[in-house]
């Protein structure tokens, strides 16, 4: 099931593009994210479940800059538990104004092999920087940390991300500079 990474000239303003979701648009879809994921873990007890999202800075989370980057992040994690035989139970995209998720659920209650695949998507180049894999299993969530991995480095000063994140050390400007930079040198815009 190997899939063709997506292909087709993205223009750096299509980054900031689109409308922003109000607090309560963000906070109603967090909530039904939530739930979803919950569902989920309920139906699929003892299976590991993969949230799929896109690291996007700014108010603008949802839109084709967004929709292009999910499918290349989707197209990775599929070829990824392909390669390791894993079967996939469910695939589910969410889009929202507010968010756009992927949500898979793969028939491994190793939920720790499964973070160790998404965090080799992370780390193996570039854009796989742009992507965010959360991992659970039944009510467990399966960090970096769990594994002690490093923490995941900021994609404009290789410094901790988070860290960046908190004290605002870039402008969102510069993050969706660095991020249309980072599609383009990879041949995926």
């Amino acid at each position: 099931m190997k899939n063709k990474n997506p292909n087709y000239p993205l223009d750096r303003h299509m980054l900031s593009e689109g409308e922003q979701p109000t607090l309560e648009q963000v906070l109603l879809d967090r909530e039904g994210r939530v739930t979803y994921q919950t569902q989920l873990r309920a139906q699929y007890s003892n299976q590991t479940l993969i949230v799929l999202k896109v690291n996007m800075p700014g108010p603008v989370k949802s839109n084709a800059f967004v929709s292009h980057l999910l499918l290349i992040g989707k197209t990775l994690l599929l070829d990824s538990i392909e390669a390791q035989g894993l079967n996939i139970m469910v695939i589910k995209e969410v889009k929202t104004l507010a968010s756009q998720n992927v949500f898979v659920v793969v028939n491994t209650d190793d939920a720790y092999a499964v973070k160790r695949l998404t965090a080799a998507i992370e780390d193996s180049s570039d854009i796989g920087r742009l992507f965010d894999f959360d991992v659970y299993i039944n009510d467990e969530t399966i960090s970096r940390q769990s594994l002690n991995y490093p923490a995941r480095k900021c994609y404009i000063c290789d410094k901790d991300a988070k860290e960046c994140g908190r004290q605002r050390t870039h402008t969102v400007e510069e993050l969706l500079d660095a991020m249309y930079e980072i599609v383009s040198k990879e041949g995926r815009q």
